[in-house]
């Protein structure tokens, strides 16, 4: 049992080749067999009506049964698998209608579609175009057991024209389909490379007012036209608020109490520094410039000094918060047995 089983799926795949063998084999038949059919309705019946005393010759019935036949196998290939315009073969056949008979006409649009397709595959030549050559060679044979080619020169001329415009017409068309899509493929525009933007970083509202701070921090930094002794005091108020803006910036817990001293502090000692610079050049014409200076460096040490007691008080709450976190792991570590 496990033997058949195990070569049951190649006897089944022998099988269905064989089934799809023999399916072909039966679709071939049946086309000859249609083939064959049509081709004796047209010379027994159709051109022996037309024709009654030509067709009477035996050797031309059967040069025309020959014909017939082997002309429309290649004719249902040229009309089932489009390779070539069949309008100059046509013109041909409709040509030879007119000047002489129906007799050959499927023979002479046959022959002139098989030239034009081997003509446009000259650069890659097909196995399927040079088997098709035997039923030409073929239809050539049973044409010339009742006719001469000699005998028409005007309709071999005017064959030949017919086969060159074929010919032309196919290159002419791939050539402008060629240039076509060369233009086609020169008027598209190149998308360019979409670059991407360096994304902005996100600031926050608490962020934003750090940074108004600073930038308010770095004007006093720059100031030059003071005194040595503000200046002095200056760089304590700038480097302590520089810190809390630090603060600020690290600790989200930092920025309401870092906001409210800075929005008290900050613009008086703004106003300090910009009031002596504005009323010390005339004052000093007084002789009062030195009383002045002195409230200003007292102002300004006592802003620097509060400057640093905000900045502990800061750090102090980040400690807290440390303290309690370490409380917390010495608390589990004991819970759990480790300490």
């Amino acid at each position: 049992m496990n033997m058949q089983n195990a070569s049951s799926p190649p006897d089944e795949g022998w099988q269905k080749k064989l089934g799809r063998l023999c399916l072909k084999l039966f679709k071939l038949w049946g086309l000859g067999c249609i083939w064959l059919i049509t081709s004796l309705i047209i010379v027994e019946v159709l051109l022996k009506a037309l024709y009654p005393e030509i067709m009477a010759n035996q050797e031309v019935r059967g040069s025309a049964a020959i014909v017939t036949c082997f002309s429309l196998i290649l004719l249902w290939y040229a009309f089932t698998r489009p390779q070539v315009d069949m309008i100059w073969p046509l013109v041909a056949g409709v040509i030879w209608f007119i000047a002489h008979d129906a007799i050959f006409v499927l023979g002479w649009v046959a022959a002139a579609w098989w030239i034009i397709k081997a003509c446009s595959e000259i650069s890659h030549p097909r196995l399927g175009t040079a088997i098709q050559f035997l039923l030409v060679f073929i239809i050539i044979m049973g044409y010339t057991d009742s006719h001469k080619f000699g005998e028409h020169p005007f309709y071999n001329a005017v064959f030949v024209i017919c086969v060159v415009n074929g010919v032309g017409r196919y290159y002419q068309w791939a050539y402008f389909l060629k240039t076509k899509i060369k233009a086609d493929q020169q008027k598209t525009p190149i998308a360019a490379p979409i670059r991407s933007k360096p994304s902005q970083p996100v600031v926050t509202p608490p962020v934003q007012k750090a940074i108004t701070f600073e930038s308010r921090i770095v004007r006093l930094q720059n100031l030059q036209k003071l005194p040595t002794e503000l200046l002095d005091e200056l760089k304590i108020i700038v480097e302590y608020g520089q810190l809390i803006i630090t603060c600020m910036k690290e600790d989200p817990k930092d920025v309401e109490p870092g906001t409210a001293f800075l929005n008290r502090y900050l613009p008086a000692v703004e106003k300090v520094a910009s009031e002596f610079v504005r009323l010390s050049t005339q004052l000093e014409k007084h002789g009062k410039s030195d009383d002045f200076l002195l409230k200003n460096v007292t102002a300004l040490k006592a802003l620097g000094s509060a400057f640093q007691q905000q900045h502990a008080r800061l750090l102090e709450n980040d400690t807290l918060d440390f303290d309690t976190e370490l409380n917390l792991v010495n608390n589990l570590l004991k819970t759990d047995g480790y300490k």
